[in-house]
């Protein structure tokens, strides 16, 4: 009678050590999941900082530099808080999507997907930048009234077609200047709570 007891204890404790392998196995691969999905957001997110920003915002050293950040950490910031409205109010709910969403950074039209600066030094600080940013690690202050601008444009106008800048006229109101761009929020009074 033990005997058949310890083999059941035996057979019981061996099922479950095999489910509880199982939820652990399939737990790690959730995590390896994400990251891979993570690794692909700074990616996108890198890409668009490079090819938004100036070439040389990597090289700038100390008010230059914290300028240069800025501009970046705001592009950054556009991206993100598009991807956090999604869908519901016209943009993607991904940062890749985001990125990539049809008429949105003109950067998309002429350059491949996996197109990136041939400055290695520029490309490692880009995704720094992008990591820092979807990690919530800002070095430039955000105050409230930014919390609402989801629009950029070059502040000389250049690439700005006239469409798009009567677009900018009637939809939006300025909000602030960071390096070479102009920031913007909806005038929709919503877009702007959320």
């Amino acid at each position: 009678m033990w005997r058949r007891f310890n083999n059941l204890h035996l057979f019981l404790g061996t099922l479950f050590g095999i489910f509880l392998a199982m939820g652990l196995v399939a737990l790690k691969l959730d995590e390896i999941e994400e990251r891979r999905f993570a690794r692909e957001d700074v990616q996108c997110l890198a890409r668009n900082l490079a090819w938004e920003s100036n070439s040389k915002s990597h090289m700038r050293v100390g008010a230059h530099r914290r300028e240069a950040v800025a501009e970046l950490e705001a592009i950054a910031r556009v991206a993100m808080l598009r991807a956090r409205l999604g869908r519901k109010f016209g943009y993607r709910d991904t940062i890749c999507e985001v990125v990539y969403q049809e008429g949105q950074f003109s950067w998309t039209k002429t350059l491949p997907r996996n197109a990136k600066p041939k400055s290695k030094e520029r490309w490692r600080f880009m995704l720094r930048m992008a990591a820092n940013a979807l990690e919530g690690r800002f070095e430039t202050h955000w105050p409230a009234e930014n919390a609402c601008i989801v629009n950029y444009k070059r502040s000389d106008n250049k690439g700005v077609g006239k469409k798009p800048e009567e677009w900018f006229n009637e939809n939006t109101r300025y909000v602030i200047t960071f390096g070479d761009h102009d920031f913007f929020c909806i005038r929709d009074a919503k877009l702007a709570r959320r």
